[in-house]
């Protein structure tokens, strides 16, 4: 797929169009990372009957993979142009972070943010002073 045949738009008007990753990859047809995974534990799930049985899977899989990365790199070259703005934070960001560390408590994945934030905190600081 050529990138100016790529339909970015999901909503009428000439501005650029708020999606991520997963929105972007269901408009226009690629599949996503959760596509190629669940594709990979079907194939684990169901024990291969035969060799030309595991060479179709294997075929499968490698098509989903080459056009999930076609997709990648549609999507970052999408967001490069301006015609789609990228609507998740970085997966590093301090707001995600902050989020998390507001959970319960007692949670590990709560105190590992809480953890986190700190050290992100201290080495930002650091850098400043």
């Amino acid at each position: 797929m050529n990138l100016e045949q790529i339909d970015t738009r999901t909503t009428a008007g000439d501005g650029p169009v708020a999606q991520n990753y997963v929105q972007f990859c269901v408009a226009n047809g690629y599949p996503t990372h959760h596509d190629v995974e669940s594709h990979i534990h079907a194939g684990l799930r169901s024990a291969p009957t035969s060799k030309s049985y595991q060479r179709r899977f294997d075929r499968a899989l490698r098509d989903l993979q080459i056009r999930r990365d076609q997709g990648v790199i549609a999507y970052r070259a999408a967001v490069a142009s301006g015609s789609v703005v990228d609507i998740d934070p970085p997966s590093g960001s301090l707001d995600r972070l902050q989020r998390a560390a507001e959970g319960h408590p007692d949670n590990e994945s709560t105190k590992a943010a809480i953890r986190l934030l700190a050290k992100r905190r201290a080495d930002l600081a650091g850098e400043k002073g």
